[in-house]
């Protein structure tokens, strides 16, 4: 694919940086190439953008005033967990490259960014984003399906001990309600949530493999009874997780409950 056609011609585009020609010269060169493209001069002024409107992508630079990129990063995810990131920065270092790998970032670019460099990275990103919503409808499309065409009676009979499961687990401090898809937390400051349904079934996963790394293929398949490829299923489960960190933990960027096994999986810490 030629780097100066875009992939999502309509893409919407946020552009955060504090330095104006920077920003414009990112803006002018996406406009160009067809994007809508708007642009923040702060993070406190990209957090508002994405508080009103949905973007598929945010450039973003890492050293900023006032709010930095890392902020501005897991903030943003709270608003908008499926937008794509691309990290712009003046000054690598390795705290601004692990913060963007832990944020989901899509790539780490290094200003100045040539024009070429810069169309290619937003193409990837937003193709990626693309492919990753995609999976999801299909995914949640085939369980629909599945629900409706498969007779209770002609369940498989791993099938059928999986749709009568324990009423509640309980585990490290977490107790699911397996019927409700309600969750109590017990921690210094207990409080419950309400889960989706496929928040309930990765977590119940994760709550009958206590202290066992669960891979994204393992849970994919307990939530939506598919199979796939590992990475196909780390597209499909991301968001789904980030959505149930959130709910379950205090500071969802040092999870207490379910842990990260770089390469590996998750798991549920049991202490």
């Amino acid at each position: 694919m030629n780097p100066a056609s875009p992939v999502k011609p309509e893409a919407r585009i946020l552009v955060v940086d504090d330095e104006d020609r920077v920003r414009e010269g990112l803006c002018w060169s996406l406009r160009m190439t067809g994007y809508q493209v708007d642009e923040a001069a702060s993070g406190v002024q990209a957090l508002a953008l994405l508080g009103r409107g949905t973007f598929d992508l945010m450039l973003l630079d890492m050293n900023m005033p006032s709010m930095d990129g890392v902020e501005v990063m897991e903030r943003a995810r709270r608003v908008q967990p499926d937008l794509a990131i691309i990290v712009l920065t003046g000054h690598a270092t390795l705290d601004s490259a692990i913060a963007a790998v832990k944020w989901g970032a899509s790539d780490y670019l290094l200003k100045p960014v040539g024009i070429q460099s810069l169309k290619a990275a937003v193409n990837k990103a937003l193709e990626e984003r693309a492919g990753q919503l995609r999976q999801q409808q299909v995914m949640a499309l085939m369980s629909q399906v599945t629900a409706v065409l498969q007779p209770p009676d002609r369940m498989p009979a791993e099938a059928t001990a999986a749709s009568q499961p324990d009423k509640v687990l309980s585990v490290g401090g977490l107790a699911l309600d397996v019927a409700k898809r309600t969750v109590t937390i017990d921690a210094e400051e207990p409080r419950s949530a309400e889960l989706t349904e496929a928040e309930a079934d990765i977590l119940q996963e994760l709550m009958r493999h206590p202290d066992q790394v669960r891979t994204c293929r393992q849970l994919v398949y307990a939530a939506w009874g598919h199979d796939m490829s590992e990475a196909e299923a780390a597209g499909t489960v991301r968001s789904h997780l980030f959505r149930l960190r959130k709910k379950i933990e205090l500071d969802s960027g040092n999870p207490q409950f379910i842990k990260t096994v770089r390469g590996g999986g998750y798991f549920l810490a049991k202490t």
